[in-house]
């Protein structure tokens, strides 16, 4: 009986102590077959959920790159459920020759992905970019490339920060012993995302950290003639009414 999901948590802590670190983008999978969130997940030398991935694209089936965390990685659904192959297999159902690469890793957000994308992105040869934005896509990694001073993007003594401490230190300690623990960090990381959340604003430092990477994924795809397309992830009402995914779209809708 778990209505709150908060097994999660401690499958997500064996998942994330499996990553190789990375410098510029904080961390990437490690090849190899592992087992996640029930499921067997394969992991190619590039570090990416699924087959290796061609040199070049098929002449025939335009190369769709689709960006992203774990919702672009798949977590607890089998390699064929996962929503880019099933966009795939759409496609090909309606005659539509179209190769997908699934570019995602669990927590990833806009600041690591576009890290990724500047170092990987140009062997990939995409023809499109799928770009998946989720309202947690501020929070800063601070082990990896920013372009604002990591401590303007989390002020020693913040809230956000002294939650962030207090959660991880349960995580480490007692929580994955503690059903009960397990429910009392999922309200503490409710909390802390509340409370970041509210502190988003156009001036955020956050924010501009996420803009800067985002102009620099829409100045890669524009120079190279790769069709870009966002996904905010939510109905049209629920985007507007999150100040995240409000401050991408206008921002988006400026850039044209």
């Amino acid at each position: 009986f778990d209505p709150l999901g908060v097994a999660y948590f401690p499958e997500t802590e064996r998942y994330f102590a499996d990553m190789a670190p990375n410098p510029d983008y904080a961390y990437i999978h490690r090849p190899g077959r592992h087992r996640y969130g029930g499921v067997d997940v394969q992991i190619n030398s590039s570090g990416l959920r699924g087959p290796e991935i061609a040199p070049h694209p098929a002449p025939a089936a335009p190369r769709l790159v689709v960006l992203g965390d774990s919702i672009v990685f798949g977590w607890g659904a089998d390699q064929d459920e996962t929503f880019p192959w099933r966009l795939r297999n759409l496609a090909q159902g309606d005659g539509i020759m179209l190769e997908v690469v699934p570019v995602g890793a669990g927590s990833w957000n806009t600041r690591t992905e576009w890290e990724f994308l500047r170092k990987k992105g140009a062997a990939l040869e995409a023809d499109i970019l799928a770009l998946f934005v989720v309202p947690n896509d501020l929070e800063p990694h601070l082990d990896a490339r920013t372009d604002i001073p990591k401590d303007q993007l989390a002020p020693p003594g913040t809230a956000s920060s002294t939650w962030s401490r207090l959660a991880s230190r349960l995580s480490q300690a007692i929580v994955p012993r503690s059903y009960l623990l397990m429910h009392v960090r999922y309200f503490l990381r409710t909390r802390q995302a509340r409370e970041a959340e509210a502190m988003t604003g156009a001036d955020s430092p956050k924010w501009t950290d996420a803009q800067l990477a985002l102009d620099g994924i829409i100045h890669f795809t524009r120079s190279r003639g790769i069709h870009l397309v966002v996904f905010l992830y939510g109905s049209p009402a629920d985007v507007r009414q999150k100040p995240v995914l409000d401050l991408y779209r206008r921002h988006l809708e400026m850039r044209g």
